[in-house]
């Protein structure tokens, strides 16, 4: 079976959603409508938390996603089974994130291309035993990685 979809797993919490001004991170907005518009399947992942779901829905961002996952823990196993329910080929497929050893290293595991949005509060969590694919520190600079 040959797979031919590319997704894109978002991080939520400071990378899409910046907590401490309770809005959009800046350039979030864009990246959704450049990536949607290129044929990405595109994927929310964040952990669980008390009115999550109305957040994500409150700030008008849901509809990109195909689909948007609330988990207690992120996992390979989770992202290789976005990988197989979207039927795409891990190698033309990205997780994005702020948090190096966390959603980047199950992204990295499955061999899924790594985008490390290296700011704020996580800055200084470096990857242990690989290197992400990109590193932004403008959410807007990730559209580049999806050529």
């Amino acid at each position: 079976m040959i797979r031919m979809n590319k997704i894109i797993v978002f991080d939520f919490m400071r990378t899409l959603y910046d907590p401490d001004g309770e809005c959009l991170t800046p350039g979030a907005l864009e990246v959704l409508q450049a990536t949607h518009a290129k044929g990405y399947r595109l994927i929310l992942l964040s952990k669980t938390g008390d009115g999550r779901s109305q957040q994500i829905e409150g700030l008008g961002i849901d509809h990109f996603f195909d689909r948007i996952e609330l988990v207690d823990e992120k996992s390979a196993a989770m992202m290789q089974a976005f990988l197989d329910e979207f039927d795409a080929l891990a190698a033309d497929s990205f997780v994005l994130g702020d948090r190096a050893q966390k959603e980047l290293t199950v992204g990295h595991a499955v061999g899924m291309q790594t985008i490390w949005y290296h700011c704020g509060k996580f800055a200084d969590e470096m990857p242990e035993g690989f290197t992400a694919t990109h590193e932004i520190k403008d959410l807007r600079h990730a559209v580049a990685c999806f050529a």
